[in-house]
């Protein structure tokens, strides 16, 4: 169901509040752990790890009620201008009339576990992810060259993944996201079918307006034909 056309106006912002409830609950469970380490120690090595654990523990839980409290910070807002992916600390800006199709994906990719220690690679398969199509050329030029050192990082390759040979495919992850995959997707879908024309049709109004009287300017007289109008004068 297509949202009307008020709706389609307004601003559509998901905060990262999911992460940073995940955050919190991940810094009360070290802190925890890191207290039983202490009082607890087995062997003498285990009461630095504790420490260490409970430090980063409460660091999490700061952060994460900091979080909470300020309401979260935006990650993806869609807006009658495009869409604003904010996820990777630079916002991403992508107008509509340059996204070629949205789709939904299943894909296999790695991630690490800093939990453990040392941290641990293991792969993981993330499902029903709700993706934009954008082409290649849009991607090198506009998006690319803002992050030089990220584009080789893991995060990177699970937002931006390459399908053929001219499209890439811009993830959504809505396990980051405050709502699911399918209400990410609707959300896409109705301005993208509302909005991706309309960059389009002010270019084509702007190349066809009459120009302006005011903006032309006067005609300079050639020195020639001044020369004329003063010997026509003279024999006058």
């Amino acid at each position: 169901m297509t949202p009307p056309a008020s709706d389609l106006q307004r601003i559509v912002t998901f905060r990262d509040t999911k992460v940073m409830k995940a955050l919190l609950i991940v810094g009360l469970m070290l802190t925890a752990l890191g207290a039983l380490f202490i009082t607890y120690p087995v062997y003498d090595r285990q009461t630095k790890i504790g420490w260490f654990m409970g430090t980063f523990g409460i660091v999490c839980v700061l952060w994460g009620h900091y979080g909470l409290f300020r309401g979260g910070k935006p990650l993806l807002t869609l807006s009658p201008a495009g869409l604003t992916l904010s996820s990777l600390g630079k916002g991403v800006v992508i107008p509509w009339r340059q996204v070629r199709g949205i789709d939904t994906v299943t894909f296999r990719t790695t991630t690490t576990l800093w939990s453990q220690l040392p941290p641990l690679i293991v792969p993981v398969k993330l499902r029903d992810v709700s993706v934009v199509l954008i082409s290649r050329d849009f991607y090198e030029s506009e998006i690319l060259p803002d992050f030089p050192v990220l584009c080789h990082t893991q995060v990177w390759g699970r937002t931006f993944r390459p399908r053929g040979g001219n499209l890439i495919e811009v993830c959504l992850h809505h396990d980051l996201l405050p709502a699911k995959s399918d209400e990410i997707r609707r959300e896409v879908a109705a301005r993208w079918y509302a909005f991706r024309d309309a960059g389009n049709m002010e270019t084509a109004a702007a190349d066809t307006a009459e120009p302006s009287m005011a903006a032309t300017p006067p005609a300079r007289r050639r020195p020639l034909d001044t020369i004329r109008f003063r010997i026509n004068w003279e024999k006058k």
